[in-house]
């Protein structure tokens, strides 16, 4: 019901860490990472993820936007992270984070236990519903399984989606399709 699901919006923004808990440095996937400077528990809101909500024409209809700044929250509903911390989380194929969202309010959780110093990873197919032709990526983490391309929830084998529906860590408008 609507009102258990506000109850769990606030014991989420409650459990909120501060940037204080995680910090911005060379990642040695390229680039700059997020990386935690404490230990959080699996199922832990790690942050709220800020940023203007855009529709998908607004979104993708901004002036020299390639889609790099942008995390798709709804069907039709887009964060800009330009100029936000978590403009440096990473994909993984192998994550150790995942994106919720409650109430057109996206919050990264761990899906995983994470150490001090671990690079906060997150599955970028599990934020997309975009189709190979819309918007893909070459995949460089290197772990085992890696992908290689990645692009939205569609492009995921079957056996890796139901591995993540099984931990949770699939956004509802992505289940409902």
């Amino acid at each position: 019901s609507l009102l258990v699901e506000i109850f769990s919006v606030n014991d989420l923004y409650t459990g909120i860490h501060i940037m204080e808990d995680f910090t911005i440095k060379h990642s040695p996937l390229g680039g700059n990472g997020l990386f935690a400077t404490k230990t959080f528990p699996k199922n832990t809101v790690l942050m709220r993820l800020d940023g203007i909500k855009l529709t998908r024409k607004e979104a993708f209809d901004m002036p020299g936007n390639n889609g790099d700044n942008l995390l798709q929250i709804g069907k039709d509903l887009y964060l800009d992270f330009t100029g936000k911390s978590h403009l440096f989380i990473n994909h993984s194929c192998a994550p150790n984070s995942f994106v919720k969202v409650y109430v057109n309010t996206g919050f990264l959780m761990s899906a995983i236990p994470i150490q001090k110093d671990d690079e906060i990873l997150i599955d970028y197919s599990l934020t997309s519903l975009e189709t190979n032709n819309e918007w893909n990526m070459n995949c460089n983490c290197g772990v085992y399984g890696c992908r290689k391309v990645i692009s939205g929830y569609d492009s995921l084998t079957d056996d890796k989606k139901a591995r993540y529906k099984e931990l949770g860590m699939i956004q509802d408008f992505i289940l409902k399709g």
